[in-house]
Formats: structure tokens, C-alpha cells, sequence
């Protein structure tokens, strides 16, 4: 398989519930690679573009993730990044056919009231 050596975006993340040193999320032009360091060793994830079937973020500080992707086999991942938009954007750049879900700047904020 030939692989994107070029990485298209880069930073750090967090799983809502797992701990890892020194976490970082690359978007290359065909895949997501999700890297860190755990108490048992490195963990390394590699999730083809290809087989993501959904996006959904949204914005805020007080959620423990706001980026979900959807695979194709049922799985949800969970992830918090910093510019969940600017991800959902380029991911869907490089994989058009990705569905999104209710992209969103705001969700659940109260309207002001008069």
C-alpha cells in the first residue's frame, strides 16, 4: 500500500478516559495516526480516512472530547483537539464522502433572555 508521507495537520489530543504522555494526532492525506506514551509502552493508532463513515465536533471547554468520529465498523472514537472545526474541515478536505453531523459552533447554550 502506498502510503502519504506528508503530514497535513499536526497537534496534541486527549481520549476522554485513557491517559498518555506526550499525545499527538497527524492528519496525513490518507489516514489519522494517534500517538503517545503509555505506563505499559508507546500506543499507536492508524485510522484510515477511508474508514471513517461520520464527523461530529463541536466548540467549548467544558466537554471531555469535541471531535467524534464514527467508523465504519459501529466503533465511536472520542477525542478532544484544540480547533475541532479546522480538523473536521481538513479531514472531510482529503475525504469528502465523509458524512458530517450537525457541524456546530455552539450546542447547549441557553439563548439570552431579555
Amino acid at each position: 500500500m502506498n502510503r502519504t508521507s506528508s503530514v497535513v495537520r499536526e497537534t496534541s489530543f486527549r481520549y476522554p478516559d485513557t491517559w498518555l504522555v506526550r499525545p499527538r494526532i497527524r492528519l496525513y492525506g490518507d489516514r489519522l495516526e494517534l500517538t503517545g506514551w503509555r505506563f505499559t509502552g508507546r500506543h499507536r493508532r492508524v485510522i484510515e480516512l477511508s474508514e471513517i463513515a461520520s464527523i461530529k465536533w463541536w466548540s467549548g471547554v467544558n466537554h471531555a472530547a469535541n471531535l467524534d468520529l464514527h467508523l465504519d465498523d459501529g466503533e465511536q472514537l472520542s477525542l478532544w483537539v484544540k480547533g475541532p472545526g479546522l480538523w473536521r474541515f481538513k479531514i472531510t478536505e482529503h475525504a469528502p464522502d465523509i458524512e458530517e453531523q450537525n457541524p456546530s459552533l455552539k450546542q447547549n447554550v441557553a439563548a439570552p433572555t431579555a
